[in-house]
């Protein structure tokens, strides 16, 4: 996070609860959301205000963020495992493909032809689910 992506942010807040963003108060946003995507924070700090009527803080946008990459996990399973990887390197593309999910990256659901037997539908959920 940037001093001028977290001066958005507190832009955006300040349209809610009549704060007044300084140069100083960036500087410090930032340095409390190092790491998090900014349309992240954004989705967060308008979240809040939809809930409650509390100062927001980065502590409040952090919680923001965290629930909304936990959601995308929930709502978007990993797809299968391409087959031919190593343990490591299955790990590790399960990793990356988790963080690519959170961050809002979507992927197709594979389908099945139609009639196809219920041991392929089993093995497809599993797989998708990363039931392995």
């Amino acid at each position: 996070m940037t001093p001028a992506e977290a001066a958005m942010l507190l832009t955006v807040a300040a349209s809610f609860d009549n704060r007044k963003p300084d140069p100083d108060a960036a500087k410090a946003w930032a340095v409390a959301l190092e790491g998090y995507r900014f349309e992240d924070c954004r989705d967060a700090i308008v979240r809040h205000f939809r809930s409650t009527s509390e100062y927001l803080l980065p502590v409040h946008v952090i919680r923001g963020v965290k629930a909304i990459r936990k959601q995308r996990l929930d709502d978007h399973p990993l797809p299968p495992v391409p087959s031919g990887f190593t343990d490591a390197q299955e790990l590790s593309w399960r990793r990356q493909m988790r963080d690519r999910i959170a961050n809002g990256e979507v992927f197709p659901i594979p389908e099945l032809p139609a009639g196809a037997p219920p041991a392929a539908v089993k093995a497809l959920a599993a797989g998708w689910r990363g039931d392995r």
